[in-house]
């Protein structure tokens, strides 16, 4: 990575404009350097924290009972059986009147284990799950998940292969944007607006 910013560097400093590197983290970097260069940066962000979870449901209990203000976290599934998954996530909603629960999953499940795990939610408290990120193995097994279910999914993974396209899509409600997976700021501020005109 050290040598692939190094090389654009050299070529920006010679008066080239040298293509985004293939490497993300890279691109994403320097195209940081050269807006806030420009001053394209905006001076303001709408930035909240989000408690990034995969461990002890006792310590995110913890955690959510002590925070102040609007309750979120971004808790792992598919790491044990779906139906512990299932209980652990109907167990901290049901404890704690507040907090909105974002569930990834990383492709970890079949068609038929995602249903499982959809059956052992409670459905009282699906209004309080804005997405599962990715939780087929498959988009097409994602998208059937979602349509069979009232459980809204989001991309995460398909948003950085090629062949991936923004648009509006029943039960799809995100696009999750990790820029330095991504790429530069153009591109990602591209999948920014491509969301909002799907919308």
């Amino acid at each position: 990575m050290t040598q692939a910013a190094l090389a654009w560097q050299k070529s920006w400093q010679m008066g080239k404009a040298p293509a985004d590197s293939p490497l993300p983290l890279v691109a994403f970097s320097l195209s940081c350097v050269l807006a806030e260069c420009k001053q394209r940066l905006p001076l303001q962000a709408d930035c909240r924290n989000t408690l990034l979870y995969s461990g002890d449901p006792d310590k995110l209990f913890q955690v959510l009972s002590a925070s102040p203000g609007e309750k979120l976290a971004k808790l792992k599934v598919g790491l044990y059986e779906m139906v512990r998954d299932g209980m652990i996530v109907n167990l901290l909603l049901e404890a704690l009147p507040d907090p909105h629960l974002r569930l990834y999953a990383n492709r970890s499940w079949t068609l038929a284990k995602a249903n499982g795990f959809a059956k052992y939610l409670n459905p009282v408290w699906l209004k309080r799950i804005p997405f599962l990120e990715e939780p087929c193995k498959t988009r097409d097994e994602s998208r059937d998940l979602a349509m069979a279910t009232d459980l809204a999914i989001a991309w995460d993974e398909s948003v950085r292969e090629a062949n991936f396209v923004v648009r509006a899509e029943p039960g799809v409600a995100a696009i999750i944007i990790k820029p330095m997976l991504i790429g530069s700021v153009d591109r990602c501020w591209s999948l920014v607006e491509q969301a909002h005109a799907a919308d």
